[in-house]
């Protein structure tokens, strides 16, 4: 036993080993006399993608909130230089943190949203083990939306000679200066429906966030007749990096109703007034299946 004892002390008293010394919870390396780090500042630079106009700023905070593809770069302090040290996060890599000038560094890019925490060997203490959040803030797509005409479905008057159309498209990051006005115009009668598609590009007015795009179809030139429609859609894209978002508006629909028809009374009446609507209903069916 007296022998025992003599071992323990001995050990005791002389210094552990480093693997050891690495791996001691702060409580038990701080009773032996051993020195742990801990985190003593801590600061995150954020570059946002160009695209976004947003200021590149440093936070003091290790919960950053940022936008979707920024470049992170952490700076850390150690009251004691570790062995090593490193960020951990729970969807993604391992990333070691260099030591450069008194202060330990990595960089990452962020592209999605998730918990972190910061490690070191020698342990940290336990308040500073905790997990650590990113908010990344994603890029919206654009929104389009026909301010001319207002409504889905419109009937060509009499005389009608020209058809404006207006379209606004709006973004967190701004939208393209260009644009692209899908036309698609029926033809014939009855079952001897066709229809020919063709796309024009446009380009915007206004500021880059809530761009305006116009364009005047011809009647006339189109070779439109009576009983036929025109469907337009505009494309946009936003400026995201390095793959735009895409988004088409909903159709806008020019229909050249059939000429009036004379007054009838009873089922006659009833069927001339809601039969050519019914199948012109049918045919719009046909034609958007076809574009889909």
């Amino acid at each position: 036993a007296a022998l025992a004892c003599a071992a323990v002390v001995a050990t005791w008293q002389r210094p552990l080993p480093e693997p050891l010394r690495r791996y001691l919870p702060p409580a038990i390396a701080q009773a032996l006399g051993v020195q742990t780090p801990s985190i003593t500042g801590i600061s995150i630079a954020i570059d946002p993608p160009g695209y976004t106009g947003q200021p590149s700023r440093v936070v003091d905070s290790a919960d950053p909130r940022l936008a979707e593809a920024s470049r992170v770069r952490w700076s850390l302090q150690f009251s004691v230089a570790p062995a090593k040290a490193w960020l951990e996060f729970d969807n993604g890599p391992r990333i070691a943190l260099q030591a450069r000038d008194g202060r330990w560094q990595a960089e990452h890019r962020i592209e999605r949203a998730g918990l972190y925490r910061i490690v070191a060997e020698p342990a940290l203490p336990l308040a500073q083990r905790r997990l650590h959040r990113i908010e990344m803030v994603r890029d919206q797509p654009p929104q389009v939306r026909a301010i001319q005409p207002a409504q889905s479905l419109n009937l060509r008057s009499t005389g009608q000679r020209h058809w404006p159309l207006a379209f606004e498209a709006t973004d967190d990051h701004g939208v393209a200066t260009s644009a692209e006005l899908r036309i698609i115009q029926t033809n014939g009668d009855g079952e001897n429906i066709t229809s020919s598609e063709r796309v024009v590009p446009l380009n915007g007015s206004g500021p880059p966030r809530n761009r305006r795009f116009t364009y005047v179809f011809d009647l006339v030139r189109s070779g439109l007749t009576v009983g036929n429609d025109v469907i337009v859609q505009l494309t946009v894209r936003d400026n995201r990096q390095p793959t735009p978002q895409v988004v088409r508006s909903a159709s806008v629909i020019l229909r050249w109703p059939p000429d009036a028809i004379g007054m009838s009374t009873g089922l006659d009446g009833l069927a001339q007034q809601v039969l050519p609507a019914y199948f012109r209903s049918q045919r719009q069916i046909i034609i958007d299946a076809e574009a889909l």
